[in-house]
């Protein structure tokens, strides 16, 4: 592997704290013409995501990373679209034999390919002990959105208000009114009433 690009924008000494990672999953993605072209913005089950790019030769699919203009990265897990959110805050295209790190936690998303083949390993790191602790990112609140969304910061699949900001991908409009996020009591202001209800 030629290089890393650390994305975290917050540090991962919590997740790799205390002996580092105590399990991994690992796995392949593929992007091309004709069959999976991009993949929706999401959150992973990891504490560090690795993502290394094993090729082919390719246009698009780049990386869009989550991240905010404060010092101080937001649990991703607790509140979706924080004040002052810039989503997303930076690009990165992978190329052969480059690797992406970040935290399991951050929003993000490859773009569309525009041609050839992309190949991927995907490596989810967890930490058993972070995972027990107070500081775990998934024992923490979902707190109350203070504001709409960026819409290049939304999910198809997870957010309920998707169709308020944009048109669903062709194909994909069977996700309507299948999202969880944001949770009935943690709606921002502005939401519309009929999504504001809890739907579960």
């Amino acid at each position: 592997m030629s290089g890393a690009t650390h994305e975290s924008g917050c540090g991962m000494k919590r997740q790799t704290a205390e002996g580092g990672f105590t399990s991994h999953h690992s796995f392949m993605v593929k992007y091309k013409a004709g069959q999976d072209l991009g993949l929706d913005m999401h959150t992973d089950d990891s504490d560090v995501t690795v993502n290394v790019c094993l090729g082919k030769d390719f246009r698009g699919a780049a990386n869009q990373m989550r991240r905010t203009e404060t010092a101080v990265c937001p649990d991703e897990h607790s509140r979706r679209h924080p004040t002052r959110c810039v989503r997303p805050s930076s690009t990165v295209i992978l190329r052969l034999s480059r690797a992406l790190l970040h935290l399991g936690s951050r929003r993000h998303g490859a773009d569309d390919i525009a041609s050839g083949e992309r190949n991927n390993l995907i490596v989810w790191n967890q930490n058993a002990r972070y995972r027990a602790s107070p500081g775990y990112v998934n024992r923490q609140p979902y707190l109350r959105e203070a504001a709409p969304p960026d819409k290049r910061c939304l999910s198809y699949t997870h957010d309920r208000d998707f169709g308020d900001f944009t048109a669903y991908p062709p194909g994909l409009e069977e996700f309507r009114g299948r999202g969880w996020c944001p949770p009935a009591f943690a709606c921002y202001d502005s939401m519309a009433p009929a999504l504001k209800k809890d739907e579960l």
